[in-house]
């Protein structure tokens, strides 16, 4: 099995590299015809090394067997990894094949492009099967969706009503563990069929401000406990509150892909529009200042806001604390990369105050950048809630 996943990404690896490999083909002609400025050689430059590097992260993930270590760590979280190592090796080698997926009665073992996942269908406490997804939710609540590939739906979908009529397969996709979003700080989740309103992310906490939210989360991982403060609602209180519907799917994903590869290509295409047009030291007439200044109080009225409206009124709801018995592992690989990101897209900003005349289109999407990823806690995140919840009295836990 190990040798076999490995396999498929190593496929799913030279497929990538083939293709993006392709534009790198396209640079030489650029530089010698379109780049006329430093700038626009820059970008050049600049697009390359991304792809170069993408390419280099993907090998090195392959190197380092990455795709079989969700399988790994199921077998960890099993409690007898060595018996349920062998009975995945048996859902590989004997069960029914997909396009993604080896299922049996108990498994199913996921594998697309350069992830994978170990789906058990005794634990589901339903599945959806769309045409280009597998939604499946877990005894806690917890909705995982996975691709799929043309014609694959159907296949499952025949499987499962044949050999698992036990397993409830619904006609549309129901609510996951996170239902919706209050404002900033407040959450809305549902935990063993009840509902809860989460106090996710308090404004007055440097943990929840990014870079400082991922050294938390390294060091929840050692601790593998993660209480919340929270307070029960009624099923019937969803209509009373004003909050946000999660609405998550495989196309909104792709969509987030596809608006990430055309700002690349806009960058690419049209250098001038990004860095020159309206250079942003000439529209303060030189006082740079007044930059730096904008970004600060940009933020600075961020925090203000979301402190002013951060409040939700929790006097008649019970209180209770949600605890994490199993931490959810925030990898080492990831911070790094989002710590460099991070790094490296302040200290753009920090030349643009200093040195570089840029566009204010620039300025602007570099500002726009550093905000999301600061404030992404508030603005997009819901609480990361793995196996082993436990829902406790306020009395019997200390936070």
């Amino acid at each position: 099995m190990k040798q076999g996943i490995k396999g498929l990404g190593i496929e799913a690896a030279l497929k990538r590299s083939l293709l993006l490999l392709l534009l790198l083909t396209w640079i030489p002609p650029l530089m010698r015809g379109e780049a006329e400025s430093w700038t626009e050689f820059a970008s050049i430059i600049i697009f390359g090394f991304i792809i170069l590097a993408y390419v280099t992260r993907t090998w090195v993930r392959v190197s380092r067997g990455e795709l079989f270590k969700s399988v790994e760590e199921y077998c960890h979280r099993s409690g007898n990894p060595a018996k349920t190592m062998v009975r995945l090796e048996q859902t590989w080698n004997e069960g029914f094949e997909t396009k993604s997926c080896q299922i049996d009665r108990e498994y199913i073992i996921w594998v697309r492009g350069m992830r994978s996942a170990v789906i058990s269908l005794n634990t589901a406490s339903w599945i959806y099967v769309s045409e280009r997804s597998l939604d499946v939710c877990d005894a806690d609540g917890i909705v995982n969706s996975y691709s799929l590939r043309k014609g694959e739906a159907e296949e499952l979908k025949e499987y499962l009503e044949k050999e698992r009529p036990d397993v409830v397969i619904c006609t549309e996709r129901r609510q996951g563990n996170h239902i919706g979003r209050i404002n900033a700080r407040y959450r809305i989740i549902k935990l063993q069929e009840r509902y809860f309103i989460a106090d996710y992310a308090d404004p007055r906490k440097l943990c929840n401000y990014y870079p400082f939210s991922v050294l938390f989360a390294l060091r929840k991982n050692a601790a593998g406990n993660t209480p919340w403060r929270a307070w029960e609602i009624q099923a019937g209180d969803l209509n009373k509150i004003r909050h946000k519907k999660v609405k998550k799917s495989i196309t909104a994903q792709k969509m987030d892909v596809v608006l990430a590869l055309l700002t690349a290509l806009f960058y690419f295409f049209f250098p001038y529009l990004v860095f020159y047009a309206f250079p942003i030291h000439d529209l303060v007439g030189g006082r740079t200042w007044i930059l730096l200044l904008l970004a600060v109080g940009i933020f600075a009225g961020y925090v203000l806001y979301i402190r002013r409206c951060s409040r939700f009124d929790m006097q008649s709801y019970p209180e209770v604390v949600i605890v994490q018995k199993e931490g959810v592992i925030t990898r080492r690989s990831h911070v790094w990369i989002f710590g460099v990101f991070y790094i490296s897209v302040l200290a753009m900003l920090v030349m643009i105050f200093i040195f570089w005349n840029m566009g204010a289109l620039f300025y602007a999407q570099v500002l726009g950048v550093l905000f999301v990823l600061t404030f992404t806690t508030f603005l997009y995140e819901y609480p990361k809630i793995g196996p082993g919840v436990a829902i406790e009295s306020r009395s019997h836990e200390t936070l």
